[in-house]
């Protein structure tokens, strides 16, 4: 393909993707990602529900949704559709449309379209969530490497994707218009059905059409990836925090905890899903000048941006000075909170971050306990002693062949989502005291004979 035609093409995509909103990287990554996360769902009722294939494409289809109004960069419907497609990005949204089914259409989901409209929902939010992670983790280290910004790395990420062959997933148009509708009612300048259609019309044919996405795609990595190096190396790296690849697990956690919204079961004491770095990952850097030193908790809720207070103490009792602060763009509930160290860490050591009870989640609940998060900083040499090889790391599945685990177990033992893992020695001291009264049953083990054991 030739130059003039590669850049014709770009600069079509750029028209359907903008970048001076809330969006981060590029629509098929978010359509992957959303895929990815329902293929690495856990075994339960949600894996069962995805598994009707158009309730699963009504899911990919919901991420590239949230981007479709900015399809439109000019003319009459632009203001309004560039509106929907903002609004759409954020927990505000989303809790009004948890709010709607509740109301209206609340489970059990028996009926194809009941499940296709809560599928469209997951996608819609798991694509707000990506954009949170990617643009306030991933981007200052795009930046930081390659004096990358938005502008490429957007466009540049789908281009990398297809380049890896990894595009699966094409989605299938299924708009409810009916409650967008409804819940575009406060969105100024007025939505209506046709800003909507001739929106998703666009990103469609122009995008995400069978016969246009592989030129597209071509064109955009070698547009792009020459000025990009570290962020086509490293954009599915699972242990750079926001990368697309480490958006998996936390988006997934994100749509457990919408399914429990939607059932009245998502409780204070869940509202912490994911931590950067997952453990046993490390922490990247030691550095406070890199925002590889950064931990970061995601939230399966909006919650106040003000409202996490936090403590951070080496395993030695140091106390660590640090900054806290939300998702890049400035939601005042956003999915995430990040604690930025203003001194240097120490390579190696072990440091455990507290956030206190107070968390204001925006369905009105507010955390009465505190969550911690312990995790090890990296060594500064790949042989040091004190960073042996890590065990147990894990890495989500792209080819669709993951099998899941026993329910609500992860191969470490521990559940994956809502805080630590719980230790197999744990496990096994309960055992044995929900076991003791068989034992003194049977064996008739008197006081005296206990007293020794102990």
């Amino acid at each position: 393909m030739g130059r003039f035609h590669r850049t014709t093409l770009v600069l079509l995509l750029l028209a359907v993707s903008g970048v001076e909103s809330a969006q981060a990287h590029g629509v098929w990554n978010h359509v992957h990602v959303t895929g990815w996360a329902i293929e690495n769902l856990e075994e339960g009722d949600l894996r069962d529900f995805f598994q009707e294939p158009e309730v699963f494409r009504a899911a990919v289809f919901g991420a590239a949704f949230c981007d479709s109004g900015y399809a439109q960069k000019a003319g009459p419907l632009a203001a309004a559709a560039n509106a929907y497609s903002e609004y759409s990005h954020w927990e505000v949204f989303v809790q009004a449309f948890v709010d709607w089914i509740q109301k209206n259409d609340p489970p059990p989901f028996t009926s194809l379209e009941s499940k296709k409209r809560v599928a469209f929902l997951m996608g819609v939010a798991a694509h707000g969530l990506q954009d949170e992670i990617f643009d306030t983790l991933f981007l200052p280290k795009v930046d930081h490497h390659d004096h990358g910004n938005q502008d490429t790395v957007d466009p540049g990420s789908d281009g990398f994707l297809a380049e890896a062959g990894l595009i699966r997933f094409v989605p299938d148009e299924y708009i409810p218009m009916d409650v967008l509708l409804t819940l575009y009612a406060g969105v100024e300048p007025a939505v209506t059905e046709t800003v909507i259609e001739e929106s998703v019309t666009i990103l469609m044919d122009v995008y995400l059409k069978d016969t246009l996405w592989p030129s597209i795609t071509e064109s955009l990595a070698a547009e792009f990836g020459p000025g990009l190096p570290w962020t086509m190396a490293h954009f599915l790296d699972p242990d750079v925090p926001g990368s697309i690849a480490s958006e998996v697990y936390p988006t997934a956690a994100y749509m457990d905890a919408i399914w429990k919204r939607l059932h009245g079961q998502y409780v204070a004491d869940q509202t912490a899903v994911y931590w950067f770095p997952d453990v046993p990952r490390r922490l990247m850097s030691a550095d406070p000048a890199l925002s590889g030193s950064w931990v970061t908790v995601v939230y399966g809720a909006g919650v106040a941006r003000s409202s996490a207070v936090a403590s951070w103490v080496r395993d030695d009792g140091q106390v660590v000075d640090f900054d806290t602060d939300g998702t890049r763009w400035g939601a005042n509930h956003g999915r995430l909170h990040r604690f930025m160290p203003i001194t240097t860490l120490k390579p190696g050591s072990e440091y455990t971050v507290t956030v206190a009870p107070g968390l204001d989640r925006i369905d009105g609940v507010v955390t009465a306990k505190s969550v911690d998060w312990t995790f090890q900083v990296d060594c500064e040499v790949a042989d040091d002693p004190n960073c042996p090889a890590q065990e147990g790391v894990q890495s989500p599945v792209l080819d669709g062949s993951y099998v899941p685990p026993p329910p609500a177990k992860n191969a470490a033992g521990g559940c994956r989502t809502g805080g630590h893992p719980v230790p197999v020695t744990t496990l096994v001291l309960w055992g044995l005291l929900l076991l003791f009264p068989l034992f003194r049953r049977y064996y008739r083990v008197d006081n005296s004979a206990r007293t020794q054991s102990n």
